[in-house]
């Protein structure tokens, strides 16, 4: 399964949305996640919308995206 940091994945990049890897999305946007890095110190992220729902993708933090 090949993988992105967070902070590789950009807007039309497809992305698994929800439990079990059976539910993908094409992202349409990113909004700000300020309450994730006020709870984690030294961590960032953003909320990636798609088509079929949205997700918090950690900037550092390595994702699986389907092939």
């Amino acid at each position: 399964m090949p993988t992105k940091r967070g902070i590789e994945i950009a807007v039309g990049d497809m992305i698994f949305v929800g439990i079990g890897r059976s539910k993908t999305g094409r992202i349409k946007e990113f909004l700000p996640h300020p309450q994730f890095a006020e709870r984690n110190k030294g961590l960032t992220a953003r909320v990636a919308v798609t088509d079929r729902g949205a997700i918090t993708v950690i900037d550092q933090q390595p994702t699986e995206v389907p092939a």
